[in-house]
């Protein structure tokens, strides 16, 4: 069965209350498996590991939707990581600053063919949905009617209190989904981190990471590697 990475702790976790839980069991979500609600969390007992230790249940894509169509994050913030259902921090000023102007230089970086989606869903497996602060996409906006981007150009996350989670999860993660450019606006230290060649590791959380890292400043320059023929100083990109 598959499982919740084990370094997602339980407090980066969303917490359901308990007649959403019985809700759950009602329409059969839990079938066979054993489990028990501990302080909103749902832990799956006994389940088939080394330490036989209770695990948080992982959820797929369609029960993420059901829970939306409930109203059950009405109000929230949330994205789908490999069955782990992660509240997004709410939104500090700078960082809502640097995610509006990033996507504007990039916009005028890729030029037509591409288009720019700022925090709505990547659908990259049946359990995971992120969605990430900028996704540079292939196409049109009207290709994406019946169903969300599967893969992106460039990926930008803007960290801030989320530094630890982008570098591992999300790298692995969109390492994993051969995302072959992905940066991460770091506020905290003032710099751009480029991440680029996904290759296997299996001791990073999703089985992949990326080999090449590099990391940029101000007074220094990017080219995405889907546009090799912009060059984007990355002053412009840490507001």
């Amino acid at each position: 069965m598959p499982t919740i990475e084990s370094s997602i702790i339980e407090d980066d976790l969303w917490r359901c209350t308990k007649d959403q839980y019985y809700q759950m069991d009602e329409m059969g979500w839990f079938n066979n498996t054993r489990v028990e609600l501990l302080e909103g969390i749902i832990y799956e007992k006994h389940p088939d590991t080394p330490s036989g230790e209770p695990r948080p249940l992982p959820w797929d894509i369609n029960h993420y939707y059901h829970m939306w169509e409930l109203g059950w994050f009405d109000g929230l913030r949330v994205e789908l990581i490999e069955g782990a259902i992660i509240p997004m921090t709410p939104m500090l000023s700078l960082h809502a600053t640097a995610v509006t102007q990033i996507g504007d230089i990039l916009r005028q970086a890729f030029g037509a063919g591409y288009f720019v989606r700022t925090q709505l869903p990547l659908r990259l497996s049946s359990r995971s949905e992120p969605e990430p602060d900028i996704a540079i996409i292939a196409g049109l906006t009207s290709d994406f009617r019946n169903a969300h981007p599967t893969s992106a150009a460039l990926i930008v996350e803007v960290s801030d209190t989320t530094l630890r989670f982008d570098r591992r999860h999300k790298a692995s993660l969109y390492a994993r989904s051969n995302i072959r450019d992905y940066w991460i606006a770091n506020l905290n230290a003032n710099q751009l981190e480029i991440y680029r060649q996904p290759i296997e590791a299996q001791e990073e959380p999703y089985g992949y990471k990326y080999e090449d890292v590099t990391i940029l400043r101000s007074g220094d320059t990017i080219s995405p590697l889907a546009a090799p023929q912009a060059t984007v100083a990355v002053a412009d990109l840490l507001p």
